[in-house]
């Protein structure tokens, strides 16, 4: 079994939990998640760490007990602790020195031929070598010649093309706008394209992307009508005084991606009702509310109604 730890920030704890969702196919308790599988987090947005465990206790003692039991040996290791729960933290050294002694070998802090990871919870604990980690380049991506006020984070952005995409895959961002999405996509190793109905934003998005080093696929469409096929598409529904979903702009956007990919992220300022995805081919697999400030966007994980669940595996 594996461990994973989870950095949401403040309200990005549902975020977080599909995020591993969609990595491993398990569902996290609280910022803890455990999978009999090991992923390669790199591309993370939320998940920092993934650690094998080794051996468990639901305690310090039950822990050090059972890597004596197990004869558990390393030589070189440096132990790292993590506290996923806001409300658990270790108030000293103590308990890292006790699992130290319980290992057969000789620690080397400063260059460790192993990393031992040790997560502590009130009633989980768990040692094993750390097998990946997320590689936080989103920050770097903020170093682009334009923004757009309605643009969505960075961060956020990632985590949503993590839900529907993995490296290989296509995928398409049918309102590209500047290409914020569109960035992570392609900085997370997905074959993406992006398109806009606003020429003036495809070639904003261009100068980022360029800026960036990354490559420029993009052309201008109307989303509404859109051809080909893709693995997966992401959209930032368009939201504002002039947008209303009763318009049937909604509706016309989300029927034609159900033709043409077989994996949705939407966002939206309000909560899509099953009633209202089923009316456009689409069937709701989970709604995630991510709130900030006096914003709640809310994100819908999407899939045709025509797919069966082997053609959703990732």
């Amino acid at each position: 079994m594996y461990a994973y730890i989870l950095v949401p920030p403040q309200g990005h704890e549902e975020l977080a939990a599909a995020e591993f969702h969609a990595f491993t196919g398990c569902e996290a308790v609280g910022r803890l998640g455990i999978a009999p599988v090991a992923v390669d987090i790199r591309r993370a947005a939320l998940i920092s760490t993934c650690t094998h465990i080794a051996a468990s206790g639901s305690n310090l003692q039950e822990l050090c007990d059972e890597i004596r039991a197990k004869s558990l040996a390393w030589e070189g290791f440096r132990i790292e602790h993590f506290c996923p729960s806001p409300d658990y933290k270790l108030t000293s050294l103590e308990p890292v020195i006790a699992v130290a002694d319980a290992i057969t070998g000789r620690p080397n802090l400063t260059h460790p031929s192993v990393r031992l990871g040790l997560v502590a919870t009130s009633k989980l604990w768990t040692i094993g070598p750390i097998v990946s980690e997320y590689m936080p380049d989103w920050p770097s991506h903020e170093n682009r010649p334009h923004f757009f006020s309605g643009s969505l984070p960075t961060r956020f952005s990632r985590a949503m093309v993590n839900l529907v995409a993995s490296p290989g895959d296509t995928l398409i961002d049918p309102c590209c706008g500047a290409g914020v999405a569109l960035i992570e996509a392609l900085a997370a190793g997905v074959q993406a394209v992006g398109c806009d109905i606003n020429p003036k934003m495809i070639a904003q998005a261009a100068e980022n992307l360029t800026a960036l080093g990354l490559p420029r696929r993009l052309f201008v469409a109307d989303a509404r009508r859109l051809g080909a096929g893709y693995d997966a598409a992401i959209l930032d529904l368009p939201y504002g005084r002039n947008v209303c979903i009763h318009d049937g702009l909604y509706a016309d956007l989300l029927r034609n991606l159900a033709t043409i990919a077989r994996r949705v992220a939407v966002v939206a300022a309000i909560r899509l009702t099953e009633e209202f995805t089923a009316s456009a081919g689409l069937r709701l697999l989970r709604h995630v509310r991510v709130p900030k400030n006096n914003l709640v966007r809310h994100l819908h994980l999407l899939a045709p109604d025509t797919a069966c669940p082997s053609e959703l595996a990732r």
